[in-house]
């Protein structure tokens, strides 16, 4: 059987019971993953070395991504 991964972002407020409950809804089998990231926007403004990275990770999942949809799979 063919499959395909769909990822998803949800920025939600700082709430642990809304959390639980996101986490509840997206519980079924084929779910992989579930990370919590904290708020970065402040060390994005205030550090550029920080900044670097993010713009890099941004660009190689680009050219992960590309090269991906270039391959056709089928």
């Amino acid at each position: 059987m063919k499959t395909r991964t769909i990822i998803v972002t949800f920025e939600i407020e700082d709430n642990d019971f809304v959390e639980q409950k996101l986490f509840d809804n997206v519980q079924c089998d084929s779910f992989k993953d579930f990370k919590v990231l904290p708020d970065t926007t402040q060390l994005y403004e205030s550090d550029s070395k920080f900044r670097e990275y993010c713009i890099k990770v941004k660009a190689a999942k680009r050219c992960r991504d590309d090269y991906i949809n270039n391959q056709k799979l089928k």
